[in-house]
């Protein structure tokens, strides 16, 4: 036997090596393809203006080409600076598809934004306007309208319920009577009376109390309660002045009724000298009264201190050890007694390690922790006035060592060296020659495989050895490096080697190679793959088998039927309508129009339904919605526009003739174009200097510079004549020269500027210029001027158009006027004055206010509205210069209209004369003057003073003659109207002399006294 040597030279796969060979060749370098030449930048598709609210998101887009030049670079600018980046900003560029994206805008978000494109060969630039509209910072509309119809209808002056007629009245009557308090009150005690009545739900049952017939006065003392038949009257403190009789009167229209008991209040002295607690006012006494001063104890002499119990000696003490010491001395109470404690002869301080305690006779010394310097003889020494006395002990301490080098426990000790032992110990590394063998396939590729495209791919071998981990294994694919993905997926474990293909594609078929390689050699396996396309186009059915018979039978359903023999048609009847269209007169621009009507025949079909608006034909649109079944014909427009004013016809026909009905609409109008400005003037600057910046000059690209000339119409704008509203319409003019960048187009209505709107669209195309109306309003009638310039000259075309208004504004009408006169309002009160005008749906009605004849100032007290026609105007607190003649004016473009009414303000004094005091008002007039006499009251409610009436003095009473002794009291009494005149003046006379008020006289606004006699009486007043 042949040996074959330790090295094997030669190849033991021919076929392979051969392979491999022509795989490993040098192959020629394919030449490079020249680079590729991209045109100037341009947009496809430039970005358009937006317009939006604050807080909606804006879009922009642009296609732009070239769509692959690497160079290409993609900019964005607001008002010509670069876009900051921020988190609300999206930018994207996707195959020639730019877009610039705002999540949420906001008004300082506007402006213009440019789009830059930029490569070797020029540059290109698109604009587009963004405008933001801001929320408004208060909401003045309601937020629900059912919400605000509801409250309306809840609020609206309800008709009054019919009154239930009133039951008979009944005589009132006690069913009890009020009961006397048993015995005497003394003066401060409370008193209770109570009793009860019927009838008790008379609203017009009148209680009062009297006290010996007299009226009693409110007072925080008197409490009086009337409630479900019940009586009461509680009196808190009594008085002397509450003694009497006690009536209580109960009345109402039919007749009264009494009841009455008595009291008798006891009075006490004025000043209360005597104890309320005698008892207690000895015990006071005895505790105030002075005590003696006892006798000074003379001061405790004590003896000399001494020591009872000395100090002890500890024995074996050592370093880290504490120890005690305990003496006990004499006297134990000696309050100026002194312990102190001494080592070696010298103080000992107070210390952490030093406990010392003195008390009760005892002298204490604790030391924790004991050193060697704390060895020494110990002295407590204790001291008063009288003398001293010591005692002593030495303390002996054993040293330590300094540094412990022996091990305090051996068996820890060795423990601790066996773990460090374990822990530090190696095991012997034996070394072990590994033999390199070189690689070997033991169960190579799979055979060739074929698939469908889409299908799994599976492809497993072996080789050996498995333990080098130097060995690399290598995919290929037709002689090229395979790249692996999402789709091809390779593994490499304990000598097996996995190629997975899921999905399979046609491109993937050809012949694969393993290769595995090492330092000693290699070792190669192939196999083939075939991927079979599937069809564009799916031919056969995609059911799955258990439903193979469902194509069938959709052959046998899609196959052509045996035609039916044809019936015999039925006969109908012209149409007729069994119910008429109801006409709709008083619809709101925004609600629901609906038509309905029955027809027949039911079953025709060729019964064919047409519906006509004002003798058009009507288109059908997503407002309007159309039924005919069964019979009824239904026609439903929402919302409803003012255009669908008119005449509505039905018409139905067939082979044997036509019927139709009709029926009117009327649709009121919400408002028209506000062509004023709304916005603040900050708002209107800051717009202006965006139009400004919108229409600043552009930046020129670099291109040759090319003159034009002047501006001229090759095509003027031609007059549209008369239109209808709701109707679109476009004004068309040509233009020249066409490619001028500083051509400016400006479209004027009426010679002012067209407002941005999105019914109006102007644009300028390769010199046509359009202005495109999408919506008519009658607003728009008038004349349109288009102005065309540049650096060379400008040109203008003129065209007109009339806009027809379907609704008809008619000239304004005070339905309900003002009432005529507001007399007797009281100073401080409020004023409503209201009326109702038509028409309610007109934008340009006015509303003005006048106060006899000129303007309402405004003030915050004048709070006028107009709202559906009603017009109101309050003044929340009424002066006397508010008086005169309000007129209200209601203006339109047909007309005017007013409504006049007169106000009368009744002004307050200036200065108040009557008593503002609690209780000084007439009704207690009586009560006031008990105070002073008794004679019967002569003076009445008419009698207070009335600054408008300017009564004269009057006499109620006469004076009386009186005869008295010498030195003995004397009144005399009167009773004068008006009560409380501030102007009236009361002068007494004697002998027709003055009296001279003096200490002998005293005088009243009612009363005179005097001690003189042969006085006589005569008034004069002067007001």
């Amino acid at each position: 036997v042949a040996g074959i040597g330790d090295i094997l030279l030669d190849t033991t796969h021919e076929e392979s090596w051969r392979r491999i060979q022509e795989i490993e060749a040098p192959k020629e370098k394919t030449p490079e393809p020249p680079p590729p030449v991209y045109d100037t930048p341009s947009f496809h598709e430039q970005i358009s203006d937006v317009e939006c609210g604050e807080g909606e998101p804006s879009h922009f887009e642009a296609v732009i080409i070239p769509t692959n030049d690497p160079n290409l670079q993609v900019t964005w600018f607001r008002n010509g600076q670069p876009l900051a980046h921020g988190s609300k900003y999206a930018i994207s560029r996707d195959f020639g598809f730019c877009t610039l994206d705002i999540s949420y805008t906001y008004p300082e978000d506007q402006g213009v934004y440019q789009l830059r494109l930029t490569n070797e060969n020029g540059e290109a630039v698109s604009s587009a306007t963004l405008k933001c509209h801001p929320k408004e910072a208060i909401y003045g509309d309601t937020q629900h309208v059912e919400s605000w119809i509801r409250i309306q209808e809840l609020e609206a002056p309800k008709a009054p319920k019919p009154e239930m007629p009133p039951p008979p009245k009944i005589l009132p009557r006690f069913l009890t009577n009020i009961q006397s308090p048993g015995g005497d009150l003394y003066e401060g005690q409370p008193a209770h009376f109570e009793a009860t009545v019927e009838p008790i739900d008379d609203p017009d049952l009148k209680i009062q109390w009297f006290l010996n017939g007299n009226p009693i006065s409110a007072s925080s003392r008197v409490k009086m309660i009337n409630d479900f038949g019940w009586i009461i009257m509680d009196i808190n403190a009594t008085e002397s002045r509450d003694s009497g009789e006690w009536t209580c009167v109960v009345s109402n229209e039919v007749g009264e009724a009494k009841s009455s008991a008595s009291i008798n209040v006891l009075s006490k002295e004025s000043i209360v000298s005597d104890s309320m607690q005698p008892q207690s006012l000895e015990r006071i006494m005895e505790m105030e009264a002075e005590k003696p001063v006892p006798d000074e104890i003379p001061p405790k002499i004590f003896d000399p201190p001494q020591i009872t119990v000395h100090l002890q000696k500890p024995e074996d003490l050592t370093e880290g050890d504490s120890t005690h010491l305990e003496a006990q001395f004499t006297p134990v109470d000696d309050p100026s007694l002194k312990v102190e404690w001494f080592r070696d002869a010298k103080p000992l301080f107070h210390a952490n390690r030093y406990k010392m305690v003195q008390d009760f006779g005892f002298a204490v010394l604790d030391i924790l922790h004991l050193f060697a310097q704390d060895a020494g003889e110990y002295t407590v020494k204790v001291t008063n006035s009288a003398g001293e006395a010591i005692s002593s002990t030495v303390l002996e301490i054993a040293s330590k060592e300094a540094l412990l080098l022996q091990p305090q426990d051996e068996g820890k000790a060795k423990a601790i060296e066996r773990l460090e032992h374990n822990l530090h110990f190696k095991p012997e590394e034996k070394i072990v020659e590994e033999q390199k063998t070189v690689p070997v396939f033991i169960e190579p590729l799979s055979a060739p495989v074929t698939c469908e495209e889409g299908d799994r791919v599976h492809f497993t071998a072996r080789y050996e050895p498995l333990n080098d981990n130097q060995l690399q294994i290598q995919w290929y694919l037709n002689g090229k490096s395979l790249k692996t993905g999402s789709r091809v997926k390779t593994i490499n474990d304990f000598g097996f080697v996995v190629l997975e293909i899921l999905p399979s594609y046609p491109e993937d078929s050809g012949e694969y190679t393993c290769r595995a390689i090492n330092k000693v050699g290699e070792a190669v396996t192939s196999t083939q793959l075939k991927c079979n396309p599937k069809q564009k186009i799916i031919t056969k059915s995609q059911l799955p088998d258990s439903m193979s018979g469902a194509y069938k039978k959709i052959i046998e359903i899609e196959a052509p039927k045996i035609p039916v023999p044809e019936k015999p048609e039925f006969d109908y009847e012209a149409p007729r309508f069994l119910t008429q269209l109801q006409s709709l007169t008083n619809l709101s621009e925004g609600q629901l129009a609906h038509l309905e009507a029955r027809v027949e025949p039911v079953g025709d079909p060729n019964l064919k339904i047409e519906w006509f608006h004002n003798e058009h034909p009507v288109g059908h649109t997503a407002r309007m919605k159309t039924i005919h079944d069964f019979g009824f014909v239904v026609l439903e427009l929402i919302p409803a526009e003012p255009q669908d004013s008119g005449k509505w016809v039905c018409r139905a026909s067939n082979r044997k003739g036509q019927a139709e009905t009709s029926c009117d609409m009327q649709v009121k109008g919400m408002g028209g174009v506000v062509s004023e400005w709304q916005s603040t003037a900050e708002g209107k600057d800051r717009i202006e200097k965006l139009e400004e910046y919108i229409h600043r000059p552009r930046d020129q690209l670099d291109q040759p510079i090319r003159e034009f000339d002047a501006p001229y119409f090759t095509q003027n704008l031609v007059d549209l004549g008369q239109m209808n509203e709701a109707e679109a319409t476009a004004f068309t003019c040509v233009l020249q020269p066409i490619g001028d960048p500083s051509l400016r187009i400006e479209w004027l209505h009426n010679g002012h500027s067209i407002p941005y709107s999105n019914r109006i669209h102007m644009s300028n195309d390769f010199g046509v210029a359009t202005l495109l109306i999408k919506h008519l309003i009658s607003e728009d009638s008038g004349e349109y001027k288009c102005i065309a310039y540049n650096s060379k000259g400008k040109a203008e075309s003129i065209g007109h158009i009339e806009v027809a208004s379907i609704i008809q504004i008619d000239a304004p009408q005070i339905i309900q006027p003002l009432v005529e006169n507001i007399n007797g309002v009281e100073q401080g009160d409020s004023i409503h004055m209201e009326c109702r005008v038509s028409p309610i749906n007109d934008s340009k009605l006015t509303i003005n206010w006048l106060k006899d004849g000129k303007p309402l100032a405004e003030a915050s007290r004048f709070k006028p509205s107009c709202e559906f026609g009603f017009v109101t105007l309050d003044i929340l607190y009424a002066l006397p210069e508010d008086s005169g003649v309000y007129e209200c004016i209601v203006m339109n473009d047909k007309g005017e209209a007013s409504t006049k009414t007169h106000v009368t303000v009744l002004s307050k004094p200036s200065v108040e004369f009557a008593p503002q005091a609690p209780g000084a008002n007439m009704e207690n007039l009586e009560n006031h003057l008990r105070q002073h006499t008794r004679v019967p009251l002569a003076l009445s409610k008419e009698d207070a003073y009335n600054e408008a009436t300017k009564r004269p003095p009057e006499f109620k009473t006469n004076l009386t003659n009186i005869g008295v002794e010498e030195s003995d009291y004397c009144r005399f009494e009167t009773q004068i109207a008006p009560i409380n005149d501030p102007y009236m003046k009361v002068e007494w006379f004697k002998d027709g002399k003055p009296v001279l008020i003096g200490n002998s006289a005293l005088f009243s606004n009612k009363i005179l006294k005097f001690w003189l006699q042969n006085y006589a009486f005569s008034p004069k007043f002067s007001i």
